[in-house]
């Protein structure tokens, strides 16, 4: 389904937490910056992240490569991204970051970028491909 990551009435807030919603999303890029723009102050407000994707120990990502098609199409699950490199590129500024079970669990502590430049789309709504409950909205 298409979920829907909006602020109602363009509503900003001071915390956005994410726990295992990267992995299900089309564009967990796209789906950051929109978290971005959902925040209050870019010094004052946080973005929360527990996440799983890609260990550093390359023999576990060979495991989650080789079967990451099959895994994706049973559980709409992506579970070899690379979650540090993703909130990188998404812009976010990442305040702290501490990762479990041979690297595969991240927890990251991030802020909005005071540079970012919102997502080209409407003023409170961007679309996302998804299999999670990243948002309460669906289309």
């Amino acid at each position: 389904p298409r979920l829907l990551l909006h602020t109602e009435n363009n509503k900003r807030f001071d915390t956005v937490v994410d726990t295992f919603g990267l992995c299900s999303v089309e564009d967990p890029i796209l789906a950051l910056r929109t978290a971005q723009a959902a925040c209050v102050h870019p010094t004052s407000s946080r973005i929360l992240l527990l996440e799983h994707g890609r260990s550093y120990f390359s023999w576990i990502n060979h495991h989650l490569d080789k079967y990451a098609a099959k895994h994706l199409q049973k559980w709409g699950c992506s579970w070899n991204r690379d979650i540090l490199q993703i909130v990188k590129d998404a812009g976010l500024i990442i305040e702290s970051s501490s990762r479990w079970h041979f690297g595969t669990t991240y927890l990251i502590i991030a802020r909005p970028n005071p540079d970012f430049v919102s997502p080209a789309t409407t003023p409170n709504t961007a679309a996302v491909s998804s299999s999670s409950k990243f948002s309460s909205a669906v289309e």
